[in-house]
């Protein structure tokens, strides 16, 4: 995770805000603005550990209620002042009671609330937080596992105002003290290799981040699946008929219509 001394830093939606207390720790010269969707009531009372005070005592801003969706939460909360927006391990907080038989956070309902709001930070990130002069950049970190690889991630900013230019292998070992949280609940999540990805402006300007990109749409290479080469005809068929091509399809057909609309 490229950063540099002289950045203004934000985190989004930070859970209990260990990762932007690990990230001041790693990072002692950024000026950091950590925000949490929660309020400070809320917060504290959801994790019984936080790192509210921890941060202002080194002097960083914390905002809270910041609703990264929302236009006028985001102006009337921060202004254009960032070099860099980071959103780790991002998740739509459960609406509702749980079905029987139904896990939370799966299903084609969630998929397409998820990636509704990742585009939003991109596209409002660049809109309304990222100065113009400066490094235009934004992070997603998300776990390689389901059903955050069935968001297609990388796709998500297209047509926005930033460009995918890569990704890179997160290690959460590089920031003692991080918790990664449930959304919902005072409980940490299991960690799980995870990547993260990364937008700008300007790709030349980070060329020097040594970036991986994803394999190119070809003939015998499913991008949504990310699997190829597929030489044969009739391992192409196989794979297309698959569960995760199917379920990827689906996701994939209900973002585009939402695109759309």
């Amino acid at each position: 995770m490229h950063i540099q001394d002289e950045w203004r830093v934000l985190t989004v939606g930070d859970g209990d805000l260990s990762f932007s207390l690990a990230l001041a720790k790693r990072f002692p010269e950024i000026n950091l603005c950590a925000s949490v969707l929660d309020s400070e009531e809320a917060l504290r009372d959801k994790y019984s550990l936080n790192a509210i005070d921890d941060l202002k005592t080194l002097g960083h801003n914390v905002v809270f209620e910041l609703d990264i969706t929302s236009t006028d939460s985001i102006t009337s909360k921060l202004s254009k002042s960032f070099d860099l927006a980071i959103f780790q391990f991002p998740l739509v907080p459960n609406a509702g009671a749980r079905r029987p038989g139904q896990s939370w956070h799966q299903g084609t309902d969630s998929n397409l609330e998820n990636r509704k709001l990742l585009r939003a930070f991109l596209f409002n990130a660049a809109k309304f937080l990222l100065r113009n002069n400066g490094a235009n950049l934004c992070y997603i970190t998300s776990k390689d596992v389901k059903p955050y690889c069935d968001w297609n991630i990388e796709n998500l900013g297209h047509g926005g105002i930033l460009d995918y230019i890569g990704e890179c292998e997160f290690n959460p070992n590089l920031f003692p003290g991080y918790r990664i949280r449930n959304v919902d609940r005072d409980k940490q999540v299991k960690s799980t290799s995870a990547t993260t990805y990364v937008w700008s402006s300007n790709a030349q300007q980070h060329a020097h981040m040594q970036l991986t990109m994803p394999k190119s749409d070809s003939s015998d290479y499913c991008a949504l699946c990310k699997v190829g080469p597929i030489k044969s005809p009739r391992d192409w068929q196989a794979h297309t008929n698959s569960r995760l091509h199917r379920r990827r399809t689906e996701f994939q057909n209900n973002w585009e219509a939402f695109l759309q609309q």
